[in-house]
């Protein structure tokens, strides 16, 4: 993630939709069907004036689901909350097609993409879709002033693509954020292993202390409900740009 003091101090986290592009092995969050928020409502908030008295105005604000394309009220949500110069980052797993990505483009500053696997039979055997090879075409061709963040939620059964994929983050000059779970049962070496992340630029790694079961592990609700966390990742990334290391 691409992490400022206003992240600390001036954020907001919209969850819009539980409905996903894609059907994670472990996951049920997307069979319960039904939106967080109410498209119809949202719409009228927007056209009569209204949604800033009842969401805030901060300097960013985390657009999130489930998968947020398949919102119906999100061209207007992007298009306001663009037209007050807000830090818009937008979270997705874009299974649904890089069309529906390209359409949004213009409105957000920065896409945070969740990658379970850089490969394309092992990201159909996880999600049950095939929409790898449009994600790897869509990153290598998205705008370039466009913010491109990967994340992955690494698992023992995972932690050995992670130079796969932060290959393919520094191919696109993107960056990458690892999150996992301390309730795994990790061995000491791949522990070590994800840690060596943290001395790289462009990398963040975010253990994950709680996660409730029903919830996307797409998205680290934890880390972003916390300032302290926040505040420790975006300090950690200031200092990886300014001491060297040796």
């Amino acid at each position: 993630m691409w992490l400022t003091h206003h992240d600390v101090v001036s954020r907001t986290n919209l969850v819009l939709t539980t409905h996903c592009s894609i059907r994670c092995l472990g996951c049920r969050w997307w069979e319960l069907d039904a939106p967080h928020l109410s498209s119809h409502h949202l719409t009228q908030l927007i056209q009569t004036g209204q949604f800033f008295d009842e969401y805030p105005i901060t300097q960013v604000y985390n657009i999130m689901g489930g998968d947020p394309l398949l919102f119906e009220a999100l061209p207007a949500l992007l298009t306001l909350l663009k037209s007050e110069g807000i830090y818009i980052r937008f979270w997705t797993p874009i299974g649904y097609g890089e069309e529906s990505l390209r359409q949004i483009e213009s409105y957000v500053d920065e896409v945070v993409l969740y990658l379970p696997y850089p490969d394309a039979n092992e990201y159909r055997t996880y999600t049950g879709c095939d929409a790898y090879l449009d994600i790897e075409r869509w990153l290598t061709e998205s705008n370039q002033s466009l913010r491109m963040s990967l994340h992955t939620w690494c698992t023992p059964l995972t932690v050995g693509w992670l130079p796969d994929i932060h290959e393919l983050a520094r191919g696109i000059q993107a960056r990458f954020l690892i999150t996992y779970g301390l309730a795994h049962e990790w061995h000491r070496d791949e522990l070590d292993f994800i840690h060596r992340y943290q001395s790289i630029k462009g990398c963040m790694v975010v253990p994950i202390r709680r996660r409730h079961r029903q919830s996307c592990p797409a998205i680290p609700m934890a880390m972003l409900q916390s300032d302290w966390g926040l505040g420790w990742q975006w300090l950690s990334g200031v200092m990886k740009e300014w001491i060297p290391r040796v």
